[in-house]
């Protein structure tokens, strides 16, 4: 988040770095992680990434939900967190990926949600969650939102879970970019 100073110069007032999952590997192969239910495009060598190491994953969620991971960090003592749309499947079980959810909202359903809490058994017994949206940015009256998109219908499905509707409308009056992938 950006203010604009004296003369017109931007300066820094906020940065978040969030990542979309952070846990233990459960499976890693060649170009392949799987950290608490989310599977994650990897093209990185480091021989410290196995099952059982505690990583951080940052990048962008595809609308496949595939992470596409820019970097893996390792973390010692993270909480494990997640973060993407929330579905509910076929059984009535609440998800992100392939992660059931135990203790968060229903209402959320269909919404980018981050997720934190501890992991039993499969499921993740949330002890705090929210919806990941635009409303922390409240008076912004500019984003850069980078993303993976698909059309459907006249709204634009980010791949993190964010749907822009009435496209062109929103694109000529609010946002300056959309990079896409």
């Amino acid at each position: 988040v950006a203010e604009r100073g004296v003369g017109g110069t931007l300066s820094t007032k906020r940065i978040d770095v969030t990542s979309e999952v952070t846990g233990p590997i459960e499976h890693a192969k060649s170009g392949e992680l799987i950290v608490l239910g989310q599977k994650v495009a990897w093209n990185g060598q480091e021989s410290w990434l196995k099952p059982g190491a505690q990583v951080a994953v940052f990048g962008l969620r595809r609308n496949d939900g595939v992470v596409v991971a820019s970097l893996v960090q390792e973390r010692h003592d993270a909480a494990m967190r997640v973060a993407g749309p929330l579905e509910r499947d076929r059984a009535g079980t609440l998800r992100i990926g392939e992660l059931k959810l135990a203790g968060v909202d229903a209402a959320l359903v269909g919404q980018r949600v981050q997720a934190e809490g501890h992991v039993a058994q499969g499921v993740m017994q949330v002890s705090r969650s929210h919806a990941d949206d635009f409303s922390d940015l409240t008076g912004a009256k500019r984003l850069l939102i980078e993303a993976y998109v698909r059309r459907v219908g006249n709204d634009l499905q980010l791949g993190h879970g964010e749907t822009i509707a009435d496209t062109a409308r929103v694109l000529s009056r609010y946002v300056d970019l959309i990079m896409i992938r």
